[in-house]
């Protein structure tokens, strides 16, 4: 048996591995070849544009559905062109497997064309993506392979974050005679057993921030039982925003950095005794606006996690758990007890403050704003239940789309943001992703300056009639820069902003009956072609193009804090950046 055919078959059948995504090059074509349809129809290999691409759609994937893809390349800048994805992986805690094709080993270190094996003066390509993988394997001979198959996948599972094997085009093509598998075993984290957790006692008033891990273990109905059980407000972090339905009576909003105002999070957790926070690292993203209460005197924060925590205080405990699900469920078995005995009450009453405002669509008149983009999209769902996957990229426009989109309770929508590393043109990607990996609706939103790098991908949409929305913001410029250099350095040297661009008729020109793409700069502009949407259904992508003004400041907390200050400076007041005054709190400058 050739190698390649005994790789696809341990991914295929052995690790049970569905979806296949890359782009095809000298130096992967034979594996490439064995996963075809051909020779594989229980698997499915999707062409990308470019392998960055490639290695977002694995990523949206597993974040819809819960299994690992793969992606696949050639050597050089194809494989250069998978660090950024695998960079939003890591960080994100991902698991995805990458199989990279290498030149010949009799070649390494004599001038072979995308030379990466690190040998005279090379590129060293393990060591590179070893810092962006949990595990990370060259193959030097074919009976090394079945191990570093068994290995890889080991790693993934254990660590949620992503693997790469390079895979030299000799070995590829090389004959096994036996398999023996004897996968060494993969270092342990250090975790407390859940027998040994004493969980704290929690007294008075209660407000609960879920993270990703929430959603990464599929944990939402013990999430909410834990809220409803302990009387406790819920805010959501932007990656796991889907870890608590919006709908429901005890949520009140995003925590961090893309919550509107600081005097919104002071009515809200002023009288907060307890804060829990469950399934997040609490990134700086995650915690910004929230550090202040934390540290209170009269406050106790209790950390419960299975990776890591960016943020530790002295008033407060630290729980690592292998399992987030079984924790939360044995915390619920005793707090059922207490909740019965009235010596000791939980929680805090069911308030009507939240951090999110539902918006009267229908009497918006004039130019689109960047701070209703999110309630926009909400009225693209069907129904009420419709399950989504939301993909957000970064930009301007994913303030108010994080914090305003619905997740609606007893439906199975998803929600991916690139927080990980942040990386511009994600969404497309992974948009793909995400609805290969469980075929419902998928809205991607961009600005147009992710769309300038990346948006490519929604050829490889066209190419596979997928019926994604993608939605691009589009302000002629990279807006988050542009407000940036008009708020911090009081200063707009227009570098930034990009002459207008019709994305709409270029996309439709390029793609013609395969493709719909229109473009609404009015309120009234997107409701007519609103209806046209839900009224005409079709068989492929749908892009939408929001024409909106660079010199809106989105609602972004750290945007306000800066503003509170510059707001007298006479300096500041000549650029054109656009506010609303009411939206402004002074009680802290930048």
């Amino acid at each position: 048996m050739k190698l390649v055919d005994f790789v696809a078959n341990y991914l295929v059948d052995t690790a049970k591995i569905r979806h296949f995504f890359g782009v095809s090059g000298a130096n992967i074509e034979d594996l490439f070849f064995a996963l075809s349809p051909a020779n594989r129809p229980n698997a499915t290999l999707i062409l990308a544009k470019q392998e960055g691409g490639a290695a977002t759609m694995a990523d949206g994937h597993y974040r819809s559905s819960g299994r690992v893809a793969a992606v696949l390349t050639t050597s050089g800048g194809a494989a250069l062109n998978i660090v950024p994805a695998l960079g939003e992986a890591y960080n994100s805690y991902i698991p995805l497997l990458a199989i990279i094709g290498a030149p010949p080993t009799s070649l390494d270190g004599k001038g072979a064309f995308q030379d990466g094996s690190g040998i005279n003066h090379t590129l060293n390509l393990e060591k590179l993506l070893s810092n962006v993988t949990c595990y990370c394997k060259r193959v030097l001979a074919p009976d090394e392979m079945a191990d570093t198959l068994a290995e890889s996948m080991i790693a993934i599972r254990y660590h949620r974050r992503p693997a790469a094997i390079i895979l030299p085009k000799n070995i590829q093509n090389s004959v096994l005679s036996k398999v023996n598998f004897r996968p060494r075993l993969i270092s342990n984290r250090s975790i407390n057993p859940l027998e040994e957790i004493v969980f704290p006692t929690i007294v008075g008033p209660t407000t609960i921030v879920f993270g990703e891990e929430i959603v990464q273990e599929n944990i939402v109905a013990k999430a909410i039982m834990l809220a409803e059980i302990m009387q406790a407000n819920v805010l959501v972090t932007p990656e796991g925003k889907a870890a608590f339905p919006s709908d429901h009576p005890r949520y009140r909003g995003i925590a961090g950095v893309m919550t509107k105002s600081r005097s919104e999070i002071s009515k809200l957790l002023g009288q907060t005794k307890n804060f829990l926070l469950i399934g997040t690292k609490l990134s700086f993203m995650e915690r910004y606006g929230l550090e202040d209460f934390f540290k209170r005197d009269e406050s106790f924060v209790t950390i419960i996690n299975t990776t890591v925590s960016y943020w530790q205080g002295a008033n407060g405990i630290y729980i690592n758990v292998p399992s987030l699900g079984r924790a939360i469920a044995k915390w619920i078995s005793s707090l059922n007890i207490k909740a019965t005995d009235p010596s000791t009450p939980l929680g805090c009453p069911d308030q009507k403050t939240t951090l999110t405002t539902p918006l009267d669509l229908e009497n918006l008149q004039g130019q689109i704003s960047v701070n209703h983009i999110g309630d926009l999209l909400n009225s693209l769902q069907s129904d009420s239940k419709e399950s989504i996957n939301w993909v957000i990229d970064a930009g301007n426009a994913v303030c108010n789309a994080v914090r305003e989109i619905q997740i609606k309770r007893n439906s199975n929508t998803t929600f991916s943001i690139a927080l990980g590393m942040g990386g511009m043109g994600y969404s497309f990607g992974a948009a793909i992703g995400a609805y290969m990996g469980n075929n419902q609706k998928t809205i991607a939103l961009a600005g147009d300056g992710a769309y300038y790098m990346n948006g490519m991908e929604i050829h490889t949409a066209v190419e596979y009639h997928l019926p994604i929305t993608f939605v691009i913001a589009d302000n002629s410029g990279h807006g988050m820069c542009v407000t940036r250099d008009q708020l911090f350095l009081n200063n707009d040297s227009l570098i930034n902003r990009f002459d207008d661009v019709n994305i709409a008729a270029s996309l439709q020109a390029m793609f013609g009956e395969r493709i719909r793409a229109f473009s609404a700069a009015t309120y009234e502009e997107f409701f007519a072609l609103r209806e046209v949407l839900k009224s005409r259904p079709f068989h492929g992508p749908t892009v939408l193009v929001f024409k909106i003004n660079i010199d809106e400041m989105p609602e972004f907390l750290p945007f306000n804090d800066c503003l509170a200050k510059e707001i007298n400076n006479p300096a500041f007041r000549q650029l054109k950046i656009k506010y609303s005054p009411l939206s402004i709190s002074t009680e802290r400058s930048c």
